[in-house]
């Protein structure tokens, strides 16, 4: 902790934590991701499993949005997470702003593990690993499309 002197006088500790006074991890964050024009980070906390925002520009932490992993921005917030359902890895989307608890499944007929997403920049697009090649969706759902044979981390340029 450190300490600020206030205008008054009186000096009052600092506290990491959003705006509700929830502590923000500060160790086991992992899968860090930035993205686009709004100087947002998203990363992952392994010990709670959940998504945490970071606004690089105002340097605050905002709370926790979302249980998964693996997080994934595009330009404009919007937001690609794994998370484990029906046994088996999930892809999930969130639109990132005031209806962030929208969460849409993409995988939703999943029997195998999908990981790894990545959102095109525009946030139409999300590509994915899965056991046997990439796939694509589109950001507000439907039918994944293998694209491509080669196991690999898919990636927007």
């Amino acid at each position: 902790m450190s300490a600020e002197a206030k205008a008054n006088g009186k000096v009052e500790e600092l506290h990491l934590g959003d705006s509700e006074g929830a502590e923000i991890p500060q160790t086991g964050n992992l899968w860090p991701n930035s993205n686009g024009l709004s100087g947002m980070t998203v990363y992952a906390n392994k010990t709670d499993g959940q998504v945490y925002f970071h606004d690089v520009v105002s340097r605050t932490n905002g709370g926790a949005i979302a249980e998964g992993s693996q997080p994934a921005l595009a330009d404009e917030g919007a937001l690609v997470f794994v998370r484990s359902a029906n046994g088996h890895s999930h892809v999930f989307a969130s639109p990132g702003d005031e209806n962030a608890d929208q969460q849409i499944d993409l995988t939703p007929d999943a029997a195998v593990d999908y990981t790894e997403p990545a959102i095109s920049h525009d946030g139409r697009t999300v590509a994915f690993r899965g056991p046997d090649g990439v796939y694509t969706v589109p950001f507000e759902g439907g039918k994944p499309e293998k694209i491509a044979d080669t196991v690999g981390l898919p990636a927007y340029r």
